[in-house]
């Protein structure tokens, strides 16, 4: 988990751990080194394209005894990305919020333009997904803000803003930690009803929503798409 988590519950321990390289293989172990240490939420913001040698270390994100969270990417729709495309994580797509008072909410969210989604070359179609324009596994589950976020940057000389779905996946963490459960990502797609479903938007990068033809690889629509996948959070119970 992460500073972003930490905001979310004042309450939980954070555990940092780094590899010796952003290699494959010392990122795989840094989860593995987290759990081993007591993590039972494990978030990671970073993502390569999917290939057989990262494919290699699919058992290490992989695991019944924590929840493992990663970001889907921020280059919009393209190919899936690894470790978020692997069907024992939860993908976290991206949104952008805007303040609308005139909404029953008080807020409107739509598609991040540069929210990561993918149909895999490799990962069979977990069971819960039934998504019908990709056979194999599609990123992504869920989302969250991740577009004008505030940080403050003391050697920057104050508060800055940023974007990335590396902000939005441990914002998801954090809401796994706050309820304590180690639910398997398909847990979320029996509980999309106490998700915001985000119906607008397209994440192909220009905009248009024509690069995967149209359907819901890279808009947004009804129910479940790629981009922003079953919603946002409405409170926790979709993670219990």
């Amino acid at each position: 988990m992460s500073r972003w988590s930490r905001r979310l519950v004042p309450s939980c321990k954070i555990l940092v751990v780094e590899g010796d390289s952003p290699g494959y293989a010392d990122l795989a172990q840094t989860v593995d080194t987290a759990v081993r240490l007591g993590a039972k939420v494990v978030s990671n913001s970073y993502g390569a394209r999917e290939n057989g040698l990262a494919l290699s270390y699919a058992r290490s994100y992989d695991r019944t005894d924590a929840t493992i969270v990663a970001a889907s990417g921020d280059s919009g729709f393209t190919a899936a990305s690894y470790p978020a495309v692997f069907g024992s994580v939860v993908a976290v797509g991206g949104t952008t919020l805007f303040k609308d008072e005139f909404s029953p909410r008080g807020w409107t969210e739509i598609t991040w333009q540069l929210s990561g989604s993918g149909c895999s070359a490799y990962v069979t179609k977990p069971k819960w997904q039934k998504d019908k324009s990709c056979g194999k596994r599609v990123t992504a589950d869920i989302s969250a803000a991740a577009d004008n976020i505030a940080i403050y940057f003391a050697e920057a000389g104050g508060w800055l803003t940023t974007a990335g779905t590396s902000a939005s996946s441990p914002f998801i963490a954090g809401l796994y930690g706050r309820v304590g459960a180690k639910p398997a990502p398909g847990a979320l797609y029996q509980q999309a009803s106490a998700l915001f479903d985000i119906t607008v938007g397209a994440n192909d990068r220009d905009g248009s929503g024509t690069k995967c033809g149209g359907d819901y690889l890279c808009n947004a629509q009804p129910g479940y798409d790629a981009p922003t996948g079953l919603g946002t959070p409405n409170g926790l119970a979709a993670f219990k």
